[in-house]
């Protein structure tokens, strides 16, 4: 990606969200550009604009400012498009787009996710961010899922509790 369309994808984010700042003066402007421009460079801009396309036309981002990182997220670099042969797939949990590479893993924790955010709404009557349990680090998103796996088990009738757990011994939890 150029600076030019680094500055596209800034301008973009200003239509969308107007009160997004990126620098008081032309100086800052710049340097805020510049700065972005330093993690999206390795990128295709047509993936970046069609990642952002898809942020703001998820309703859960209603009026937020979609973060940088998040924008690459599941993103090939340039580079790594032309070793892989540039192959995306869908999850078909969740229909994400990303690389062939990442499919596994996204796959373990999209199962997890969705599993934690089903039992939660059945159990406890409380709705998950999914998203917020995506961006976890690993160890404390395994840390949040045996916690809640124990909750679990207290609060399901006991002929579930032999169901689940055999369910998780099969998954290794």
């Amino acid at each position: 990606m150029t600076a030019a369309e680094t500055k596209k994808i800034v301008k973009k984010i200003k239509i969308f969200r107007p009160f997004f700042q990126s620098g008081n003066g032309k100086q800052e402007e710049k340097e805020f550009i510049g700065e972005w421009h330093k993690v999206l460079k390795v990128y295709d801009y047509e993936d970046v604009d069609h990642k952002l396309d898809e942020y703001f036309n998820n309703g859960n981002n209603y009026g937020k400012i979609p973060d940088i990182h998040y924008l690459v997220k599941y993103l090939q670099t340039t580079e790594q498009k032309k070793t892989t042969g540039g192959i995306i797939v869908n999850c078909p949990r969740c229909g994400v787009e990303l690389p062939l590479e990442e499919i596994d893993k996204h796959n373990s924790r999209c199962s997890s996710v969705s599993y934690l955010c089903m039992m939660s709404k059945k159990y406890f009557h409380q709705k998950l961010n999914r998203q917020k349990l995506f961006d976890l680090p690993d160890d404390e998103f395994d840390r949040k899922y045996l916690a809640f796996k124990k909750q679990l088990e207290n609060k399901i009738p006991k002929e579930e509790q032999k169901e689940l757990k055999k369910i998780f011994k099969e998954i290794g939890g």
